[in-house]
């Protein structure tokens, strides 16, 4: 609303005033939908604002313009709680859509099985990759997205979701499992432990570490480590000097080759160390099959508190399986003053 109607409104509003019920009876009818309202709404709360602003009144006097602001703010505020009633009321009696539900499921699925794309770091380092696994408790994984709006995905609750949330659940996905197998990789026992004084003694000592490995790969954690390595990009001396090369076709993590040892980014904020193993040590990865391609179940589970939020649960299954007793190299870079 233009700023002056705002101010004639609350010129007007010598007392608090209600909202006649053929309005009311407008507002709640089939020619407003859910997100109509919340539009409205959105509207309201800005003539509160635009009231809250007005200075120097032409309609009424300075004596009165707190009061009336008061009166007019109060009066709008109950149209604006009634709408809310109204609709928190609907959103708790719709059921959940669970088409929908299953549509996340299948756009998630899309971070597992993708549509015929190769399969991206680090599920393109197993040999092989299977996706008719079971849905055994033992492999559930669960991405728990907390206080969710159940309008979301109410049946017949017409609202103003994001335009990208299916893109922004499907890289949640995509992201959790990449954690997940990283995790098991971080995991596994340490064959040998190397400490050194900086980047450049870890780099030059990797060929020696890495020369009886077959398809040797460092996994970086260290951001030393990355920076130097990275910065031999743009410095072809730092390259020639430590044997570094850039390959496209890696993938975001990819770092580089330093000789024939492929280097890829661990971006964990609690690991500032490196792994040197080999890609023998991913056997198989295998995911629990839901559906025809979907792999991914979506639920929601309504709060104890307030059944119009809940938790959104993206579960999936996955078994990895890494090899037994292959070389896996700590290596840490500690400054004098961290040892």
């Amino acid at each position: 609303m233009n700023r002056a109607y705002v101010e004639i409104a609350v010129s007007l509003s010598n007392n608090q005033w209600q909202l006649e019920q053929k309005w009311y009876d407008i507002i709640f009818s089939d020619a407003f939908h859910h997100q109509d309202q919340e539009s409205l709404v959105r509207d309201l709360q800005e003539w509160i604002r635009l009231s809250e602003d007005i200075e120097e009144p032409v309609l009424t006097t300075e004596e009165n313009l707190r009061t009336n602001v008061s009166n007019f703010k109060h009066s709008i505020q109950q149209v604006i709680d009634r709408i809310n009633q109204r609709q928190n009321e609907l959103v708790a009696q719709a059921e959940i859509d669970e088409e929908l539900l299953t549509r996340f499921g299948l756009t998630c699925s899309q971070a597992i099985f993708g549509d015929g794309k190769d399969s991206e770091f680090p599920m393109n380092l197993f040999k092989s990759a299977s996706f008719n696994g079971n849905t055994d408790e033992s492999n559930l994984f669960k991405i728990n997205i907390q206080k969710y709006l159940k309008e979301n995905i109410a049946k017949n609750i017409e609202t103003n979701r994001s335009i990208n949330e299916e893109d922004w659940l499907r890289r949640s996905t995509k992201d959790n499992v990449r954690v997940n197998i990283l995790r098991e990789v971080l995991w596994y026992k340490n064959t040998d432990v190397k400490v050194y004084s900086s980047a450049e003694n870890n780099i030059l000592d990797l060929a020696e570490l890495a020369k009886d490995m077959n398809h040797p790969v460092l996994f970086s954690g260290n951001m030393d480590l990355n920076r130097f390595l990275r910065e031999a990009r743009y410095r072809h001396e730092l390259a020639d000097k430590f044997d570094i090369s850039f390959i496209d076709g890696f993938g975001n993590y990819y770092i580089c080759h330093v000789g024939n040892v492929i280097v890829f980014s661990l971006r964990f904020s609690d690991v500032n160390f490196s792994l040197l193993t080999t890609k023998d040590l991913f056997e198989s990865i295998e995911f629990g099959k839901v559906a025809d391609r979907q792999f991914v179940e979506v639920k929601y589970e309504a709060s104890e508190d307030d059944n119009n939020v809940g938790v959104l649960s993206l579960n999936y299954w996955m078994n990895i399986k890494l090899g037994e007793g292959l070389p896996c190299i700590k290596t840490e870079i500690k400054n004098k003053g961290e040892e």
